[in-house]
Parts: C-alpha cells; structure tokens; sequence
C-alpha cells in the first residue's frame, strides 16, 4: 500500500554541508541552498533542526571502485579500448585498489552504517539533490565534476537508505514508507506536481 502523505510534525535533519564518504571528517563551505530546504519543511509544518551525518573511519572508495571492477570484470581490462575515456578512467583506478584497502573500506562501511542508523535522532534526512547549485555545461569533462554533482545522493547509496528526489529537494532515511509519505507531501506542494486526476 501506498502511505499516506505526511511530513507536518516529522524530526527533519537538514545537512549544511556536503557529506563526507572518506573519512576525512573535511568541512567545506556551508551549503547556502540549506535554507531553503529547511524553509520548505518548515512551511510544511516539519520539526527542522540543522544536522551532519556521521563519518566514516576510514576511505569507502574502494568499496565503490571494487564493486565496479567486479561489474565490468569479463570486458575489462580484456577490452578496455571499447570504454570512453571517463570510464575507462574509472575503472583503472578500480583495478588499482589492493585487498587490504578493500578490506578496511568495508569494514568501515559497515561500521559507518550501524552508527548512522544509531546516532541520528531525526526521522528523515533532507539536502539540496545535486552537490553543484548550476547544472554543468553540456559536454563537461565527467571527471571534473562526478565528484561534486553526486555528494549528496552517494552518500545513502553507501548507506542503503532509501532516498528520493522532488526536484532540487532530497529526501532520505532509514524506513522507505517515511521517505515516501514525506515526498508525496511535499510534492503536493510542489509546481512540478502533476495530479493524475486532471488527465
């Protein structure tokens, strides 16, 4: 069944800043598109409070880059002059990644997952969708920006949370039934809303 919309009285954490996967615990700049995500939630009568999710304790990386080694390993390296450049570049750093590495990275993504799963005391995780405020130009190195474009939507990937788009809004946390209850909600609200009743 579909839950039913809801996001008023909802603990709502809103990231400030982009997340970090590597376990660096680096702090950039405050996101300034913050406020208007925590202004929309409040307008939606969420509980809103400014939250950080916590770091890992080591790099999570290879994770990434060992599970795209492992789904391209019949082509690659073996036809590797198939690939584009970007990834082609990718997955040369993929095969880089030694079994010690992999091994802490693991381990720290698991740990990492317990501890967001424990420590956050919201019930939803909301941020800007994309890590840029500008889309990139068309034909964009993808290497200059991948990093920067997915900040905010990797991190859950790594967590395995559910999380969802509305527009330039993310959504996310632990129980996928909250997440959608609160997208449908705030989608209602939303210019991009189409209601199928009027098909």
């Amino acid at each position: 069944p579909v839950p039913a919309p809801r996001v008023a009285g909802l603990r709502v954490g809103v990231l400030t800043h982009p997340p970090d996967v590597t376990g660096a615990a680096a702090r950039g700049e405050r996101d300034a598109r913050a406020d208007v995500v925590a202004e929309r939630l409040r307008d939606a009568d969420a509980i809103v409070t400014e939250t950080r999710l916590p770091v890992p304790d080591a790099d999570t990386w290879p994770v990434f880059y060992a599970e795209a080694a492992a789904a391209h390993a019949e082509t690659f390296p073996s036809r590797s002059s198939e690939y584009g450049a970007t990834v082609r570049a990718k997955l040369e750093q993929a095969s880089r990644v030694g079994s010690d590495e992999l091994r802490s990275a693991r381990a720290a993504l698991t740990a990492w997952r317990a501890r967001a799963a424990a420590e956050l005391e919201v019930d939803l995780i909301a941020s800007p969708t994309l890590g840029l405020a500008d889309l990139p130009p068309a034909g964009v190195d993808e290497l200059q920006i991948r990093l920067p474009f997915s900040t905010y939507t990797r991190v859950f990937s790594y967590l395995g949370w559910p999380a969802i788009a509305i527009g330039d809004l993310q959504l996310a946390g632990r129980d996928v039934g909250m997440v959608i209850a609160a997208a449908l909600a705030l989608d209602r609200g939303s210019p991009l809303h189409l209601d199928a009743s009027s098909r």
